[in-house]
């Protein structure tokens, strides 16, 4: 992003569960270096004593997150809810490629998850968050910011059109 799209105005975060490893903490003050800014450190919990993971487990009876039981993901989804509060969103998630599972999807109508280490990185549910008509203004606001190529002009006209039902497969 900091390459390809320097002039866009973006927070980094990270989610802290208290247990990651210590080269996941050196890669992060690595990116602050790179990107020139601060990463936002979000941490569920913080009035407990233990840090969030261990919280969690006491919580849910000492079992571990599975793929059957991802509880462990509260300690990520909750904070990042609270510190984006209601301001539209588009989060880009760092779920690895290789995995075989959807991911964070917020239930939050300002929230908007990329998955850009997957093939198809947008979601139904970005899909039709993006495009709703509810959406609209916003994201026409947003594309005008963007210098994009020829092509775009006839992206403002198709954003611009309200729909009455939206379907990803449609032609306008």
């Amino acid at each position: 992003m900091k390459t390809k799209y320097p002039n866009l105005d973006i927070d980094f975060y990270t989610c802290d569960t208290g247990k990651e490893l210590d080269e996941t903490y050196q890669l992060i003050e690595n990116l602050k270096v790179f990107l020139g800014k601060e990463i936002t450190l979000l941490r569920a919990m913080k009035n407990s004593p233990e840090d969030p993971f261990d919280h969690f487990l006491k919580m849910y009876g000492g079992f571990l997150p599975s793929s059957i039981s991802r509880w462990c993901t509260k300690t990520e989804t909750e904070p990042f809810e609270q510190y984006v509060g209601n301001d539209p969103v588009v989060s880009y998630v760092g779920i690895r490629g290789d995995e075989e599972r959807e991911g964070y999807i917020s239930r939050k109508p300002n929230i908007q998850s990329i998955f850009p280490f997957r093939k198809n990185i947008w979601s139904e549910d970005v899909v039709n968050k993006a495009f709703a008509n509810s959406n609209r203004e916003a994201m026409l606001d947003f594309y005008q910011s963007v210098e994009l190529n020829e092509r775009s002009q006839r992206f403002e006209e198709l954003l611009a059109t309200r729909r009455s039902v939206f379907h990803p497969n449609a032609k306008n």
